[in-house]
């Protein structure tokens, strides 16, 4: 995973900062919220509406992360061996 440095003004560092979060109807990369407190970026109108509407997140416990990240995972993998196959005319 790689770090990302504050483009601003070089004030922090976020480990996977490019990567990408998503509620699956928004993605933000995952230093936004850094910019958002350190520089008062702001954010779309609509998307502050439905974070307000949607409220906090569901709570998760460990065993519920890691049931979610292997289905993710096994997805990709079968994706990525998919498109491997395509590439090399499989």
């Amino acid at each position: 995973m790689e770090a990302t440095d504050d483009i601003v003004g070089g004030e922090f560092t976020v480990m996977g900062g490019s990567g990408t979060n998503s509620d699956g109807r928004y993605f933000w990369r995952r230093d936004t919220a850094n910019y958002v407190e350190k520089y008062g970026v702001a954010l779309p109108a609509d998307f502050v509406e439905y974070a307000l509407e949607v409220g906090e997140p569901p709570q998760l416990d460990p065993v519920q992360v890691k049931e979610i990240d292997d289905a993710l995972m096994s997805h990709l993998y079968r994706e990525a061996k998919a498109l491997m196959r395509e590439l090399i005319g499989e």
